[in-house]
Formats: C-alpha cells, sequence, structure tokens
C-alpha cells in the first residue's frame, strides 16, 4: 500500500472518530459510543499518567498505530488519594511504576471494546495476559470501577488554609519511607517502623506536602 493511500486510510478512521463531543468519566465519549473492535500491542513505551500508556498496535498504519496513547477503560481515582483536595503525588508515582511494571512483564497484551476518547487517544479494555488490567489496579487499590457521571470534576489544586489545634509541644510526626501515611512520634505503627526507613517531619504540614496522609489511627 502507497503512502497515499495509507494516509488517506488514517484520515478517513480519525474522521469516524471525532463524531461526537461529549465524553464520560473515563475520556468515552457519551453520544455515538462506537466500538472499533479488538487490536493486538506489539509494543509498550510506557505510562502516560495513572490510567495511561502509550503503545503500538499491531498491524495498524504506522501513522495512527505506532506510539498511541491508550486510556484504560472502566477505572477511576480512588476516593482516598489526596490531602485538602490537593494531587497525590507520592501515590501518582506508586500507581504508575505498577502499571509500567505490570504492562512490561506481560508477555501479550490485548486492546478488546476500543473506543475514542479525548485528545485522539484510545479508550479500551486492556487484557495482559488474559487479566483485565483495569480489575488488578482496583484489585491493589490503585484504582476504584468507574461511575457513570455527567461530567469530569477537575481536583481544587489551589492552596488551602488549614485550621487546627496546636500539637502538643515535642511532637514529631513520622513516616516510613515506602507509606504514603504519616503518623505521631507516639503512634504505635511509628514504634514499629524500622530506623533505617523512618523519614521525620519538622511539622505536620511538611508530612502532607509530601503527598501523605494522616494516620486514621493516632489522627496527627
Amino acid at each position: 500500500m502507497s503512502n497515499l493511500k495509507i494516509a488517506i486510510a488514517a484520515i478517513c478512521i480519525f474522521s469516524s472518530f471525532s463524531s461526537a463531543i461529549t465524553y464520560d468519566q473515563v475520556g468515552t465519549r457519551k453520544r455515538d459510543l462506537k466500538n472499533y473492535g479488538a487490536a493486538s500491542v506489539s509494543k509498550v513505551h510506557k505510562g502516560e499518567d495513572l490510567y495511561s500508556f502509550r503503545c503500538d498496535v499491531r498491524g495498524w498504519p504506522a501513522i495512527i498505530g505506532e506510539n498511541v496513547p491508550v486510556r484504560i477503560a472502566g477505572v477511576q481515582l480512588p476516593d482516598i488519594v489526596a490531602e485538602q483536595g490537593a494531587p497525590n503525588k507520592f501515590f501518582q508515582v506508586q500507581a504508575i511504576k505498577f502499571l509500567n511494571g505490570f504492562l512490561k512483564d506481560a508477555k501479550k497484551i490485548k486492546l478488546a471494546n476500543i473506543r475514542r476518547g479525548k485528545d485522539f487517544c484510545l479508550v479500551a479494555d486492556v487484557i495482559a495476559d488474559s487479566n483485565s488490567v483495569a480489575a488488578v489496579l482496583i484489585e491493589k487499590g490503585f484504582a476504584k470501577k468507574a461511575e457513570k457521571t455527567k461530567s469530569i470534576k477537575k481536583p481544587n489544586i489551589k492552596k488551602t488554609i488549614e485550621i487546627k489545634t496546636p500539637a502538643p509541644k515535642n511532637t514529631t510526626w513520622l513516616a516510613s519511607s515506602n507509606s504514603k501515611v504519616f503518623h505521631t512520634s507516639k503512634c504505635s505503627f511509628a514504634k514499629r517502623m524500622k530506623k533505617d526507613k523512618t523519614i521525620q517531619f519538622p511539622t505536620r504540614q511538611k508530612a502532607i506536602e509530601t503527598g501523605r496522609r494522616p494516620c486514621k489511627s493516632c489522627k496527627p
């Protein structure tokens, strides 16, 4: 097939994808939700964000099949991922690291029920070695099942002023280097931490700024 024919075919495909203008919570169009079937992934490049990655699609023209962004359908952020409305950077890093590792270790990846999402990305049910990637993310606590909503609520990343009763004197805030929760120094969980993995914060706010959330037990 000549380059001209490939380009024309790609334009036709993109034109058919762009007829709808509204999207749901996972980036899929609400109207004209056309299913474009399934395809196999020949190469995974990297995770774009929490639930997206780039890949090459086997058998598709290079103009639309190379380094194409794919959004994993059926998942959204879990309820507790942020403190005071700010993005939890620690959680995001851990989630992307897990997704990259999981996809890299898979021998076979399939995109099923392919739809068109925002900004020319694909939205699909991603299957890695017969495992639903969405189900695995939910099981590991990195996502929850997507809910059907009318619009997407963007997180409020503006700074907020926190009013809190002053902590007792000589109070310190601790966290394990591999945990997304912080504690007071008197908390039973803090006392069980290994010294070489313990991080100390001068104030409660400093602990929050790392993306960690307060312990539900000691409520620092």
